[in-house]
């Protein structure tokens, strides 16, 4: 048995999607960290993105839901240098 979550399509309603489907996008932007996660629906196959909160986003990290970084937010990661004083 495939382990699978459970998410809403907006045309079809509740479906059940295997976890290695999904994609959970976590931006690391200092100002609005967020998080999405993105499934293709089995049913009429459309893939869907949801926003997902803090509590969300680390039940489906600790299911294994491969996490993705947003390719806009990968110069965000480092912390900017200090300028030093005289």
């Amino acid at each position: 048995m495939t382990a699978s979550i459970r998410a809403d399509c907006p045309d079809c309603g509740p479906v059940e999607t295997p976890i290695a489907e999904a994609q959970l996008r976590v931006t690391f932007e200092p100002t609005d960290p967020s998080a999405v996660i993105e499934f293709r629906c089995p049913r009429c196959l459309t893939t869907v993105t949801t926003a997902v909160g803090e509590r969300a986003t680390r039940l489906l990290m600790r299911a294994e839901v491969p996490v993705v970084g947003s390719p806009t937010s990968a110069g965000h990661a480092r912390a900017a240098p200090r300028e030093r004083g005289p």
